[in-house]
């Protein structure tokens, strides 16, 4: 299962944040935590990682990270 961070731009308004929700959703993704200090949310699609391409050219959307586990010694 591909896991991704969709950061939003930082000047994008609620109704466009929540734009990409549908987005994602109507996509067949599904929505995990929502970061509200860096305007990041977790997503992850349960097949094909080819999916997440049309969202690196959404309005909305700054970047898109692949999410990973991080860990400190």
């Amino acid at each position: 299962m591909p896991n991704y961070i969709i950061y939003c731009k930082p000047k994008a308004t609620e109704e466009q944040v929540q734009k990409v929700r549908q987005d994602v959703l109507d996509k067949g993704g599904r929505i995990g935590h929502e970061y509200s200090l860096t305007g990041g949310i977790s997503i992850t699609f349960d097949y094909d990682e080819d999916i997440i391409k049309p969202f690196y050219a959404h309005p909305y959307i700054q970047r898109i990270e692949r999410d990973s586990e991080f860990a400190t010694q």
